[in-house]
């Protein structure tokens, strides 16, 4: 204020003009942070009206670390009717991407995942094609990289639901099956198997896991006809895919009760 009454400006009005200068210091710019702003909703604004699908789906994947984000936008989505489909093993990549006009959830955004795992199992699929089986999964995918906790919360996700079994199906397997895994990997890197492999025709094979308690685990060439196969409820039976199942034909992993 002393610098206002050298300058003979009533103290009353430098108050006023101050207290103004406090308030906009609240939410005001500067023009040249103003004309960075515009520039900036002026692009998003055209992306959202003209590509709102991949709009949408770079939002998600900025937020995916963030479950609260990753809500938000979605009922963007839906307020657009921006159909989302489901993560799965076989089609999902890391981030969220566009699909036939659809967003594909990113495996990445799945609660209890890495980054790390995820890359291991898309590097993995990229390599050696689909997944058929969770045995197959977990035969394939690097164990010290995908651990068991991560396979859990991908199953409960509904991420393995393509290859025709329930949930609760592949989380009783899901012990053994990693157990076969483990084994699988240990074989192929053995020096001892590589040098017996090196000498036979083809590898031994591995026997699929065995548990008096449960079930017994194993693959088998698919010689069923899909207008005869059922959805088999009784633990006795073997559980096959359903009618229009998206699990492909040949091999499939069949679950029936221990003897």
């Amino acid at each position: 204020m002393a610098g206002a009454r050298e300058n003979n400006i009533p103290e009353d009005k430098a108050k006023t003009i101050f207290d103004l200068m406090e308030k906009f210091g609240g939410y005001g710019f500067n023009k040249s942070h103003s004309a960075a702003y515009a520039l900036i909703a002026y692009q998003t604004a055209y992306l959202k009206a003209h590509f709102p699908v991949e709009f949408l789906a770079a939002l998600m994947t900025s937020e995916m670390h963030s479950t609260d984000g990753v809500v938000k936008y979605m009922a963007e989505c839906r307020s657009h009717a921006i159909d989302i489909l489901p993560p799965d093993i076989n089609y999902s990549g890391t981030t969220f991407e566009v699909y036939d006009n659809k967003i594909r959830y990113g495996l990445v955004a799945v609660k209890n995942v890495g980054e790390a795992a995820i890359d291991a199992i898309v590097a993995e699929r990229q390599e050696g094609g689909a997944f058929e089986s969770l045995l197959d999964f977990c035969a394939r995918v690097d164990l010290r990289r995908v651990n068991k906790r991560v396979v859990e919360s991908l199953i409960k996700c509904g991420a393995f639901d393509s290859l025709g079994h329930k949930r609760s199906q592949m989380m009783a397997a899901l012990e053994e099956a990693f157990e076969y895994g483990q084994r699988v990997q240990k074989e192929k890197a053995d020096p001892q198997m590589g040098l017996f492999g090196a000498i036979e025709t083809s590898a031994p094979a591995i026997n699929a896991p065995i548990s008096r308690a449960t079930s017994r685990l194993f693959f088998r060439d698919s010689d069923t006809s899909p207008s005869t196969m059922r959805w088999a409820i009784p633990s006795t039976m073997a559980v096959l895919p359903t009618p229009g199942s998206p699990m492909r034909t040949g091999l499939f992993l069949v679950r029936l009760e221990s003897t």
